[in-house]
């Protein structure tokens, strides 16, 4: 299994604690840790990955692991899923409305044991998913299905009045 480094988009840790000079990732601490962990060659740093190509890594990744501390909604998670791709995430806010055991795997803050066990569960086939039931747990999600169900309750608003 290879895994993938890519950056979205940069967040305020990046641009405050490394040189973001240009699109390539220029953080050596992951690089470093890759090579001190003699995995660097199952380790792909990619420059930031535009919108547009997002299917094409989403879909070939074994897993999206997500973890930060704090975030509103951040629509990678959809857009992982969506790919049929399986998350591992700490339960930030609204995540935890579409993260369920069908989807993804979901630890605790700053747990780095329970992380470092939930990727050797997930590479070692402890844990699987079926990648069709994943795309399938946040299909309610597509736009065509929200502008229904707005269009429902607008209609259920006029109609009151």
């Amino acid at each position: 299994n290879n895994i993938f480094f890519f950056f979205k988009q940069k967040t305020a840790y990046e641009i405050k604690e490394c040189d973001w000079s240009s699109d390539v990732c220029s953080s050596d601490l992951l690089k470093n840790l890759a090579r001190n962990l003699n995995v660097d060659s199952n380790v792909i740093f990619l420059n930031r990955v535009p919108n547009s190509e997002l299917y094409s890594f989403y879909s070939v990744a074994s897993c999206f692991i997500f973890t930060p501390s704090y975030e509103i909604f951040g629509m990678v998670i959809p857009e992982a899923l969506g790919c049929g791709c399986p998350v591992i995430s700490t339960p930030i806010s609204a995540a935890k409305d579409i993260l369920n055991a069908k989807n993804s795997i979901i630890i605790p803050f700053d747990d780095y044991r329970k992380l470092t066990e939930s990727l050797t569960d997930f590479f070692t086939g402890k844990t699987s998913f079926n990648r069709s039931v994943v795309r399938q747990s946040v299909e309610y999600l597509q736009w065509d299905n929200l502008a229904e169900c707005y269009l429902y309750h607008f209609s259920r608003l006029v109609a009151a009045q």
